[in-house]
Parts: structure tokens; sequence; C-alpha cells
């Protein structure tokens, strides 16, 4: 994977330092992930589901990670202590907010993990 190709992710930061914990790896496909363009976001479906943040197992899901079965799935085998989840969906219809919120929702009711949403 190029370091040069844009990609979401998400810091641990410190008073002092700054560290990438996570890096999204299900980019939305046709919007984000084209793999006929030379500029477009990594697509790493088996990558790291979770971030260590001192002793807590942190299951990540970005976006359009909500709605992939597989980081959810990945998240539950690494048994993550808790799920966060930050998205980028403000300027989609209230049906795929919805949609995306609802499937996390579940997946966490179903695993018994807390889950916290950004949007």
């Amino acid at each position: 994977m190029l370091n040069s190709h844009p990609q979401a992710v998400i810091y641990a930061i410190t008073h002092n330092s700054k560290e990438i914990v996570y890096r999204q790896r299900t980019p939305m496909t046709g919007g984000m992930y084209n793999p006929f363009y030379k500029d477009t976001f990594p697509a790493n479906w088996f990558g790291e589901s979770i971030a260590q943040i001192g002793k807590r197992k942190i299951g990540v899901a970005i976006c359009f990670e909500y709605v992939t079965m597989c980081p959810i799935l990945q998240m539950w085998v690494n048994n993550s202590d808790v799920i966060i989840a930050p998205t980028s969906i403000w300027w989609s219809p209230t049906q795929l907010k919805n949609a995306q919120i609802q499937s996390l929702k579940l997946a966490a009711r179903i695993w018994q993990k807390p889950v916290v949403i950004y949007h």
C-alpha cells in the first residue's frame, strides 16, 4: 500500500505525538475505491479491525464499513471492547444514513458491545 494514496484513518493523539491506529479497510466501491484508477483509496478488506488504545480493544467501522459484513465480523472475531463509528454521510439521503446506523446498532446489539456513532 502506498502512503501517497488518500485514505480514511483514525489517529491517537497525545500532547507530544500522534499515531495512526486504524486505516479504513472497505472504502465505498465506485466512489472512493476504484481499481481502474491510479489515484484511488486502497482497499484492505482483511486489514486490522481493532485499534489498541491503552488497554482497550476498539473496534472501528468508518462509514461504508457499517453495512458490509466483513469488517463487522472481524470486530466480533477479534473481540473488541467497544465499537466506534465515525461517518461522513452528511451528504447522503436520510434512508442511507438510517440504514447504516441501524445496521451497526444491530451488530452491536447481537454481540452485546457498546457502540459510539459520530455523524
